[in-house]
């Protein structure tokens, strides 16, 4: 399966704006899961400019500025995060020698990953390179040699480390979902299947990350904030112009009014999509073609 947008790949929690008070995140849920254009007064508030006096400290040098981030980015443990999250309350012990080289197994996010095509030959090697943080127990796709060839990537990386790779590949992404052990699942799928998979996995008491586009439609755009919301679950989209530094600086130089006064603003888009013209091909050996196409 592959997807055809390279975005970021990072799981942990976008870092705050720089030049404005950080957005409660209650109040951030809680509008987030209004129509669109309702927004508590408390949510607004969140975009108010902080005081002078905790302001970051800008210098210009020529036609740059320098800005001193005053709010570092924000981290959470993984058993604040549990805890959050709400998966149980009573404590999470493991036996104290029961431990990695350097980080207890209870303290690694474990992840499969959905749909092995060009995308995810990205965004699984960015998630490996965090193997202090993260595990790699699983990986899925309809296509036999597509499956393989990750599977066997999984295992080079932990041999390299010396390290014994316990990854599983798998045909079917619903039997990778109804793994008790995997917390998190990474889709890149064709965009058809997004919704769908996405769904599925937050009900299974997953966390997501999921390319995009997200959905197709805006029924299962608030199936999947639905999902959210009643199952506790983090999820984030591969939306690279939503979370690469480049455009969030370039938003708040914008929002601070570092640039000036906005009067005029010209925006570009790609050209429409030409209908599928290609020629009929062979079906390729291995593939679940079927199963590509989807309910």
């Amino acid at each position: 399966m592959t997807a055809g947008t390279r975005n970021s790949s990072d799981y942990d929690s976008p870092p705050t704006r720089g030049l404005t008070r950080p957005v409660d995140s209650s109040a951030t849920l809680a509008a987030f899961h209004r129509p669109p254009g309702i927004f508590s007064s408390s949510s607004q508030a969140g975009r108010e400019k902080i005081p002078d006096a905790r302001a970051p400290r800008a210098r210009f040098a020529g036609n740059s500025c320098i800005t001193t981030m005053t709010h570092p980015r924000h981290t959470t443990s993984r058993r604040a995060f549990l805890k959050a999250a709400a998966i149980t309350s009573a404590p999470f012990i493991l036996p104290s020698g029961l431990r990695a080289a350097d980080t207890a197994p209870s303290k690694k996010i474990t992840m499969g990953f959905i749909g092995m095509g060009k995308q995810n030959a990205y965004l699984m090697p960015a998630f490996l390179g965090h193997d202090d943080k993260t595990q790699v127990l699983a990986v899925c796709d309809v296509d036999t040699t597509r499956r393989t060839a990750a599977k066997e990537r999984v295992d080079a990386f932990y041999k390299e480390k010396n390290q014994t790779s316990q990854a599983s590949a798998y045909g079917d992404w619903q039997e990778l979902l109804a793994r008790k052990d995997i917390d998190a699942v990474c889709i890149a799928t064709p965009d058809h299947w997004h919704g769908l998979i996405t769904t599925a996995a937050l009900a299974a008491g997953k966390d997501v990350y999921c390319e995009k586009p997200l959905t197709h439609t805006i029924e299962e755009s608030v199936a999947v904030i639905n999902g959210v919301a009643k199952h506790k679950r983090v999820l984030q989209t591969g939306s690279m112009q939503r979370s690469s530094k480049e455009f969030r600086v370039a938003c708040e130089l914008v929002r601070n009014g570092v640039i000036g006064k906005i009067s005029h603003v010209e925006c570009q888009f790609g050209v429409p999509s030409r209908p599928c013209d290609l020629p009929e091909e062979a079906m390729e050996p291995g593939l679940d073609w079927d199963r590509w196409l989807g309910p």
